[in-house]
């Protein structure tokens, strides 16, 4: 048996999983029912409001529980990936304390106020601290620590989203990851419908300037969520298209779509498993 057998097992139960909520999420879209409608007036803007009405949602208490699973098998396949590493330096790697470690910020510790980076004791000593991403990943060969540091969230290495942003920091796969199986082990993960966009098509009369509509942001279609301003002369049309997103839980991923972003995290557990396969031929 191969030993990346097990995170690419892993992984693949992860990817399958993943599919079958976008076989659900479909089904999700031509189920639910919204309405954008005109509430009531803005007296600070003189415009009225417009929002969200929920007819018929269909119930996603356990898109949470899908989601745990999901982010579980692919958290456990980058501690396997690790462990297997440590098989490589023939270290007695032991998985109560040999892990992928996932840091936003460099691999620290704060003991007594004081900053340690990644290694404790006296002046000189090159004992990694417990806790640390240096202690996660001792067991490793030098060249695997330095690979491993340097797929860390806050390295500028995350790649870019469509839009440009980079994928660093809180905006980087492997935190959302992290996040989201800690956020898993203590509360369930809520996942609620929400619109993509909302593109408003509109009528007119009179002499009318772009600020006479004040647009909304994407975000939570929950029943009376408000969706957008508009003045008086202007008639609304809008088509909703709904998806499932992430909402109360997980704040990392809080408003964002949850097959897209599982599906991006899962590609780069992938890809991180992948890229460490020549070390085992």
């Amino acid at each position: 048996m191969h030993p990346l057998y097990g995170p690419r097992l892993k992984i693949r139960r992860a990817v399958s999983e993943i599919e079958r909520l976008r076989g659900l999420q479909e089904s999700f879209r031509s189920e639910a029912k919204y309405q954008i409608i005109r509430a009531e007036m803005n007296l600070e803007t003189g415009k009225y409001v417009y929002r969200a009405k929920a007819i018929y949602v269909p119930n996603l208490d356990e898109w949470g529980i899908w989601v745990g699973e999901i982010v579980h098998n692919l958290r456990s396949a980058l501690d396997g990936l690790v462990f297997q590493l440590a098989q490589l330096n023939k270290s007695p790697a032991q998985a109560r304390d040999t892990q992928f470690p996932i840091f936003r910020h460099r691999y620290t510790r704060r003991i007594r106020g004081g900053e340690v980076m990644g290694f404790e004791g006296h002046r000189g000593a090159k004992r990694p601290a417990r806790g640390s991403g240096r202690y996660m990943v001792r067991r490793l060969k030098p060249e695997h620590q330095a690979r491993i540091e340097w797929l860390q969230p806050y390295r500028r290495n995350g790649g870019q989203t469509a839009l440009g942003r980079p994928l660093n920091g809180r905006w980087n796969l492997l935190y959302r990851l992290k996040e989201l199986n800690d956020a898993d082990k203590h509360r369930l993960i809520q996942v609620v419908g929400a619109k993509v966009g909302i593109g408003p098509f509109y009528s007119a009369w009179g002499d009318m300037t772009d600020d006479d509509i004040i647009f909304g942001r994407t975000r939570i279609l929950k029943d009376g969520a408000e969706i957008m301003q508009a003045d008086s002369r202007v008639h609304v049309q809008a088509n909703v298209i709904p998806l499932i997103a992430f909402w109360k839980g997980c704040k990392a991923v809080q408003n964002v779509s949850v097959c897209s972003t599982l599906s991006l995290i899962a590609a780069r557990v992938s890809e991180i498993v992948e890229s460490f396969a020549p070390e085992f031929d």
